[in-house]
């Protein structure tokens, strides 16, 4: 599987559970659902789980924070699109950078507590 597609499926929740994804996925779409948020976990297990990502769209959803965890996902990723979301704390013209970018920009706003904590989690 390389491709999952969740797209417009009014998805509120629940994406912070997933604890087994193959990873040969490259693509994983969210965009156009309800989700309220992520969670922290979510973004580590992508990380952890998904080593070749190369796209996440978490566009046009109703979060209203975003993990600053997402920018520990893999250096594979070239696309993370999370525009059109209510969140407050990333200006829109930051959400429009490209992956690298963008998760250079989550990276460096994680405190060294965060940052730790994270990578602990990472390595079990």
């Amino acid at each position: 599987l390389r491709t999952l597609n969740l797209s417009a499926n009014q998805i509120t929740s629940g994406v912070d559970e997933c604890r087994s994804l193959p990873s040969t996925l490259k693509i994983i779409d969210l965009s156009n659902n309800q989700l309220l948020q992520l969670g922290r976990m979510f973004p580590l297990s992508l990380a952890a789980l998904c080593p070749f990502l190369r796209t996440l769209l978490l566009n046009n959803n109703n979060l209203g924070s975003i993990p600053l965890e997402l920018g520990l996902l893999s250096s594979s990723l070239k696309t993370l699109d999370l525009r059109g979301n209510p969140q407050r704390a990333i200006n829109y013209a930051v959400l429009e950078r490209a992956a690298p970018e963008l998760m250079k920009f989550m990276q460096n706003r994680m405190t060294v507590e965060q940052l730790a904590s994270a990578k602990l989690i990472l390595q079990e």
